[in-house]
């Protein structure tokens, strides 16, 4: 029972680090382009 309980927390906290990751690289993207937005008006 506790081993099935740390298998549940362990996927718990890959899926939030899968999430977590996913959303660090939007947020690249995105500054990315910002980025290229800005140099192209200055």
């Amino acid at each position: 029972m506790i081993f099935l309980y740390r298998v549940i927390n362990n996927l718990k906290k890959l899926f939030i680090f899968k999430q977590l990751s996913q959303v660090i690289a939007t947020s690249m993207i995105f500054l990315c382009q910002d980025l290229k937005h800005v140099s192209r008006i200055a």
